[in-house]
């Protein structure tokens, strides 16, 4: 690619291992193409990882951040594990 970026053709180890750990969290099969196809893989995590609930603890933490700092969390964002613990991450700390 010529902005420098690098192609990759098959996705990681780290990515199918992330992939085969949600889909058995979402007790869903992992589809044949993302084992050999890095951005049909890409896509299939991020949809997949939307779909996993986030936890009432997570949810607790997120309320109070925002609540600290005069924000609110969006919605889809308060539902799902993995963008809301993104969302804390980014938002857990002092200003």
């Amino acid at each position: 690619m010529s902005n420098g970026q690098v192609h990759r053709k098959e996705p990681t180890y780290k990515m199918l291992e992330f992939a085969h750990k949600l889909a058995e969290t979402l007790s869903i099969p992992v589809p044949a193409e993302i084992e050999t196809d890095f951005d049909a893989c890409a896509d299939w995590l991020d949809e997949a990882a939307a779909k996993v609930p986030s936890t009432p603890k997570q949810r607790a933490l997120a309320e109070r951040i925002a609540a600290a700092k005069g924000i609110s969390v969006p919605s889809m964002t308060l539902n799902a594990r993995f963008l809301l613990s993104k969302w804390i991450e980014k938002n857990n700390n002092p200003d």
